[in-house]
């Protein structure tokens, strides 16, 4: 099963759409926890014990995962790779 199967088409097209426009911001990372404020929201995507949560309606609602969890897992995704790269690169 592909990481992107568990999300519906809609939801990670505005998943990139947020990062796109530059509307995830990563606000700090504290005991393998990273807080994020996305449009309105507050998402948290706790590392360590597998947990995600935002304080979106839909996701408040409907305790399924939403666009701004998505985009804050591939937010998360592409910024590892970076660093990975760059120490890559300086060994």
């Amino acid at each position: 099963l592909l990481f992107f199967q568990l999300f519906s088409q809609a939801q990670v097209l505005k998943a990139k759409k947020l990062i796109k426009n530059r509307e995830v911001q990563l606000n700090f990372l504290v005991n393998k926890k990273a807080y994020f404020k996305i449009k309105n929201y507050e998402v948290i995507v706790d590392l360590k014990n597998k947990k995600v949560s935002c304080t979106c309606s839909y996701f408040v609602l409907k305790k399924k995962t939403c666009s701004h969890v998505l985009a804050a897992l591939l937010y998360l995704f592409k910024e590892t790779k970076k660093v990975y790269q760059f120490l890559k690169k300086t060994k």
